[in-house]
């Protein structure tokens, strides 16, 4: 029965399976079954960035690259030197590598391996979480502290220079930069350094044709201690500065954006503890229609940003944000809940159909924890509002009725969720 099916039927079959091992089950039944299956079965292709996998990476890319459509890649990183984590290890420790991108991974990345590839995303996964002493990236060599001051060009070329991982990351964004099939960009745990191959004409070429950009901000304790990624001197200038300054700058075709910040190290909160401004630019992403925000401040930035794509963005989501105005501290850029959503309201969103807000946890440090230590903080106010505060207080003129076009409303906090 099976046998006769037309292959659009066997692929609504195939799709409809709930893991890609029932699909190759499915597939294991005879000849065709396996061919009309092969392309949702063999459509993503998962890489590491190591010699020592790229034998069994070329060929199944090999035999596989005319269904191939997505690429997941694992760049692992080794801090510097060998000498140095050697000394600092024991038999008991896993051994310590050297940064490298594979020539295969390059020709994945590239576009040579897998010409029909369109969707990549990268993986960064750095040994020990830049501890040390596996990782020495400090000029004194005693530690990384990663993103410990402010970089330009001529410090990241140095760092080329000295440190395989640097060089490593160099290698995977000119690679991936000379790709002209890719639309959609995911990246993982994105280390706060920036690379020389930002600065070559390839790059903004590339940025310029994306149509969907996911970024996920490394961030947290640095070497077990209480010092946080965010209180490095660079890491605030890598949000605010220079993701602006090489992605969104660039990204005139880009549909989609979500910026996911680490809970440790949000976006925006200009003049706050460790802040880093809210810098999206409001003449970028002139097509954009959905827009992501986790772990970020709500701010008149920010505001002005969706304002001035009114027009275009249909789904606004914000995850565990924050309302700085709410904070008293006092900057020209704070707004409150109700404030923003005035803001958008007066800015007439003809395309807005899908809003969702989800605040259900506190913020385990940063801002948020240091402002509510000192009594400081409303955190019901700022970071899970109740419904009433956002649509029906009376500084508000805010009516949930001026959402009435939305077609998916999701709305949750801590103790509390209202859907439409």
């Amino acid at each position: 029965m099976l046998d006769s099916l037309p292959v659009a039927v066997l692929d609504a079959i195939a799709n409809a399976l709930p893991s890609s091992l029932d699909r190759c089950v499915l597939s294991t039944v005879n000849s065709r079954l396996q061919t009309a299956l092969a392309p949702s079965i063999f459509c993503t292709v998962r890489a590491t960035n190591l010699d020592t996998d790229a034998g069994a990476i070329a060929a199944v890319a090999s035999a596989h690259s005319h269904t191939m459509r997505t690429l997941h890649l694992q760049c692992k990183l080794f801090g510097n030197s060998d000498s140095a984590a050697g000394e600092a290890s024991n038999d008991e420790e896993e051994p310590v590598g050297v940064s490298h991108l594979s020539a295969t991974a390059a020709a994945l990345l590239s576009g040579q391996l897998a010409l029909n590839v369109t969707a990549v995303t990268i993986e960064f996964l750095p040994h020990r979480n830049y501890e040390t002493p596996w990782w020495v990236d400090n000029d004194d060599g005693t530690s990384i502290n990663i993103a410990y001051r402010h970089e330009g060009m001529e410090d990241a070329s140095a760092a080329e220079a000295q440190f395989h991982w640097r060089r490593t990351m160099a290698a995977l964004w000119r690679a991936i930069a000379r790709n002209p099939s890719i639309r959609s960009l995911t990246i993982r745990s994105l280390p706060p350094t920036i690379t020389t191959a930002w600065c070559e004409d390839a790059w903004p070429t590339f940025i310029g044709r994306l149509e969907r950009l996911s970024i996920q901000m490394w961030g947290g304790q640095l070497n077990g201690t209480n010092c946080h990624a965010i209180m490095m001197d660079g890491y605030g200038p890598f949000l605010s500065d220079h993701l602006t300054r090489y992605f969104f700058n660039h990204a005139q075709e880009l549909r989609a954006l979500e910026l996911i910040a680490h809970s440790s190290g949000c976006y925006g909160g200009q003049n706050y503890f460790f802040g880093a401004p809210t810098s999206l630019g409001e003449s970028n992403m002139p097509r954009l229609r959905s827009l992501k925000l986790h772990n970020t401040f709500i701010d008149k930035p920010l505001l002005d940003f969706i304002c001035a794509h009114a027009a275009t963005i249909e789904s606004l989501s914000l995850t565990e944000c924050m309302a700085s105005g709410l904070l008293n501290v006092g900057s020209e850029s704070d707004l409150s809940w109700a404030d923003f959503f005035d803001g958008i309201v007066q800015s007439s969103p003809a395309s807005l159909t899908d809003l969702v807000i989800i605040n259900r946890k506190f913020p385990g440090f940063g801002v948020a924890s240091y402002l509510f230590s000192y009594g400081d903080l409303d955190p019901l106010g700022s970071f899970q509002p109740s419904f009433e505060k956002i649509f029906g207080s009376r500084k508000s003129r805010t009516d949930i009725n001026a959402f009435n076009r939305l077609k998916d409303f999701v709305y949750q906090n801590a103790g509390a969720e209202r859907r439409r």
